[in-house]
């Protein structure tokens, strides 16, 4: 079993004779309820909960997407204010949390959290709770799908391209590098259910 049909095509020309199955990932078969493990609960009276998971670093010089990204999150939470932001890491990691609480403090007070590694159950509960989703990564991608919520991926590798690609999500995820300004901010209010919408 192979994630994309990249893969699939690349093993037939290598030589590979046996039937080879593409499936996006094998979280997609699981019962929703087989992941929800955990009793965490976010102490959120509010209408909307996103949760933000992006690892790629923002220094404003080598990675102007993330930048980007996080100037459309900043301008959508302003008009947004009963919007609460869940900033998650998805491991026990110095760097990764000092990043979080960086990003965090770009917020207003009390409209963005931190939630630190405390094990898989317990971040799949937070994804669980959450109306969208926006990561940089595939995985997190991959299991806020199964739980049925809005995904939007700044994709920092091509294989996550390849999956939304895949599932027929890809207008759901851009490559970060190619992020433009406004394009994740048309994105949340596109999706926006509840508040109003941010001008550009």
């Amino acid at each position: 079993t192979v994630r994309n049909e990249e893969s699939r095509r690349f093993l037939v020309n290598i030589g590979v004779k046996r039937k080879i199955k593409v499936l996006p990932d094998m979280i997609l078969s699981c019962d929703k309820e087989y992941l929800i493990k955990s009793n965490l609960i976010l102490p959120f009276d509010t209408q909307q909960i996103i949760s933000l998971h992006l690892t790629t670093k923002d220094d404003g010089k080598n990675n102007k997407g993330m930048t980007i990204a996080i100037k459309d999150i900043i301008k959508y939470s302003k008009c947004n204010t009963n919007t609460k932001f869940i900033i998650i890491c998805d491991q026990k990691n110095d760097t990764m949390e000092k990043r979080a609480l960086a990003l965090c403090k770009k917020f207003r007070r009390n409209q963005a959290y931190v939630k630190f590694y405390t094990g898989p159950w317990d971040l799949i509960s937070v994804l669980n709770q959450s109306d969208i989703v926006i990561t940089d990564k595939l995985h997190v991608g991959i299991v806020s799908i199964r739980l049925g919520k809005t995904v939007f991926s700044v994709a920092s590798h091509h294989k996550s391209l390849r999956f939304y690609r895949l599932i027929g999500k890809d207008k759901n995820s851009i490559f970060i590098d190619e992020l433009k300004e406004n394009q994740l901010l048309d994105k949340l209010n596109n999706n926006n259910l509840y508040n109003k919408k941010v001008d550009n």
